[in-house]
């Protein structure tokens, strides 16, 4: 099993980043990951702070996840989004105020 922390770079930004290298690189063993299947998604450009220069592009998913542990449940979140070198990265939950800082800027 490969657990590369430069991996995760090339699919996430600060503060989700920092989450996804310490549940994946610094677990022993193997890791159990859910099964995720969206039946909705919607993008919205929003402002969150006075004097943002520039927009937030937040993305909500909605449908169900499969876990070993809970079988399959509803789901729902919203994630924060920022275009860096022209692909589009996650920078996480659009619930922790971290995100606020990780906005496309070009």
């Amino acid at each position: 099993m490969r657990r590369d922390a430069n991996i995760a770079g090339a699919v996430a930004l600060e503060p989700w980043l920092d989450s996804l290298v310490a549940s994946v690189c610094t677990t022993a063993g193997p890791i159990t990951v859910p099964t995720y299947a969206f039946d909705d998604a919607t993008v919205m450009i929003a402002k969150r702070t006075v004097g943002q220069e520039y927009p937030e592009i937040d993305i909500t998913l909605r449908g169900q996840v499969q876990s070993a542990a809970r079988g399959a449940t509803a789901f729902a979140k919203t994630l924060v989004v920022a275009k860096r070198n022209g692909r589009w990265l996650v920078c996480g939950d659009r619930s922790d105020p971290r995100t606020s800082g990780c906005v496309t800027t070009a």
